[in-house]
């Protein structure tokens, strides 16, 4: 009997409890040589996996962090088309906080872009971060949902941590830019939140949205497709000056399209007009 319990919580502990934490267990092979190199790869993928449990430490290395220095888009100027007016003012709120402030206006701490796709709303949100010289640390909705409950709450935290180390340790505004946020507790067609792992990745996110106040060093950016699917906790008056990205016009669309045709071999008789 006591060989069978032990048998039992060595299987446990190894296929139940450690993958709730997030553990990997190590691929089989019928090479030795393989077999031990899986082992050590599990083992140092868990042994990180560890060390970041706080929830609080930063990924400064991150390969979404800050602007990769090929990025077309330097402000406003390159976006074809213009932005909307909310826009300008939004950037000039973060700008010139004081005038605001003094005016009795609060200046946002969370944006919402919204619109259809292909409006250009993520290419706006980089923008606006160039415009007010800040940095930037770019996530996508997906990448906070997990099977293991607390796997995603961990990264909201660890996200928002490493916003905080960028700005204490450049002086610079930082924008935490979420894509496709309706994918953090996308709600079922009954409208009911699908599991609790979903319930704590969205108290995570609240909870540090919560500790925003003022004019604070770290602004929260989102963008969504699908508005109808955000969580309604996410959506209640004060979390998110909401803006909409409309379709472009007729006089856009033209702008668009010969934006996209420079440098393009046409023929004489083509009218982009």
């Amino acid at each position: 009997m006591n060989v069978f319990k032990r048998n039992f919580l060595l299987l446990f502990t190894f296929f139940i409890a450690l993958p709730c934490f997030g553990w990997s267990l190590p691929k089989l092979s019928l090479n030795p040589a393989e077999q031990q190199q899986h082992i050590a790869d599990a083992w140092a993928d868990n042994a990180a996996s560890l060390a970041n449990m706080g929830g609080d430490e930063s990924d400064s290395n991150s390969p979404n962090s800050g602007f990769d220095p090929a990025d077309k888009i330097h402000g406003f100027s390159d976006i074809v088309g213009g932005v909307p007016q909310e826009v300008a003012n939004i950037v000039d709120s973060f700008k010139n906080p004081k005038k605001y402030l003094d005016a009795g206006v609060k200046v946002p701490t969370a944006v919402l872009f919204v619109g259809e796709p292909g409006t250009g709303k993520t290419s706006i949100a980089r923008a606006v971060v160039q415009e007010v010289g800040g940095a930037l640390v770019s996530r996508s909705g997906s990448d906070f949902v997990e099977i293991w409950v607390g796997n995603g709450a961990r990264k909201i935290r660890a996200a928002f941590a490493e916003a905080r180390n960028i700005a204490s340790r450049t002086r610079k505004k930082v924008f935490l830019f979420i894509d496709e946020i309706d994918a953090i507790g996308k709600r079922t067609d009954d409208g009911q939140q699908q599991n609790s792992e979903v319930q704590q990745t969205i108290n995570a996110l609240l909870k540090e949205m919560s500790g925003i106040e003022g004019y604070s060093s770290v602004i929260v950016m989102a963008a969504t497709n699908f508005v109808q699917n955000v969580d309604p906790a996410l959506m209640r008056s004060g979390r998110f000056t909401v803006i909409d990205i409309p379709l472009p016009d007729a006089s856009k669309r033209e702008l668009i399209f010969k934006h996209y045709c420079k440098n393009k071999k046409l023929s004489s008789n083509v009218d982009l007009a």
